[in-house]
């Protein structure tokens, strides 16, 4: 079969970009291990800007450039001077700095972009849904399936309920919620869905390992809403200034008697 030449450059760039990924996901379990919270924020965000197909920046470009040059660096250490690849990488990664505030705004620009092209799409007659490849009523079946297994046992069920209560109160304390830049609901959001986050990468049985496996797991933890979820738990919740006071029957009985004290007086 012959095969043209722009048909090979497009099979080329495919490859390419799932070299990165995989590429991108390594570094990032690698860094979750060694304790590079930055940095395997930054390589989880680079991550998703791959994913999302979106036009980025010139300078999250480079950030991007730069994390797999870093990856390749390691990779040449440990052919050519008999390094620990992983120990490495480690160093490579250190040496960069990173900060996870360096690609968020291409990663809500990346998420944003992604929304305008199904609203586009819907104005062109398409039919897109805000659920377009969910899995029953959730955005993808491994949100649905991480609530599921919280909700399979009573204990873990009500481990994230008290989580969902802790969020909650520490909320309105938070320097976001006070200048008024979040809610508290929108925090509360945010935290519980971290710390969701945190428990199931924490316990992740493949963490330490480095076969396909532990790729494959890693790449549909990488797929959670983790946002989804925790709204899924914050239903009993309700916003402070939303609900109203009900006086109790001692309330009601007290406010009676001092009527008819006072048309006594009178």
């Amino acid at each position: 079969m012959n095969i043209s030449e722009e048909e090979k450059s497009v099979m080329a760039a495919i490859d390419g970009v799932d070299e990165k990924h995989s590429a991108l996901l390594k570094m990032r379990g690698i860094a979750e291990r060694a304790g590079l919270a930055e940095e395997a924020a930054t390589l989880d965000r680079a991550f998703t800007i791959l994913d999302f197909g979106a036009e980025v920046s010139d300078k999250d470009l480079a950030v991007i450039d730069q994390l797999l040059d870093a990856y390749e660096s390691a990779v040449n250490a440990a052919h050519d001077e008999g390094a620990v690849f992983e120990e490495a990488l480690v160093n490579e990664l250190k040496s960069m700095n990173l900060k996870r505030e360096m690609i968020t705004d291409v990663y809500l620009g990346a998420s944003l972009q992604k929304e305008e092209k199904a609203v586009m799409a819907a104005i062109d007659g398409k039919e897109v849904t805000a659920q377009e490849g969910g899995y029953q009523g959730w955005k993808n079946y491994e949100s649905w399936a991480v609530a599921l297994w919280f909700d399979n046992e009573q204990s873990s069920q009500q481990m994230v309920q008290e989580w969902a209560q802790e969020a909650f109160a520490a909320a309105p304390g938070d320097d976001s919620v006070s200048k008024g830049y979040l809610t508290v609901m929108e925090m509360t959001k945010i935290g519980l869905a971290d710390r969701i986050k945190s428990y199931v990468e924490e316990n992740n049985p493949l963490a330490d390992e480095s076969t396909m496996y532990s790729d494959l797991l890693g790449a549909a933890i990488s797929e959670v809403d983790w946002q989804e979820v925790a709204e899924h738990y914050m239903e009993d919740l309700e916003e402070p200034g939303n609900t109203d006071e009900v006086p109790s029957s001692d309330t009601e009985q007290a406010s009676v008697e001092s009527l008819i004290d006072g048309n006594d007086v009178k």
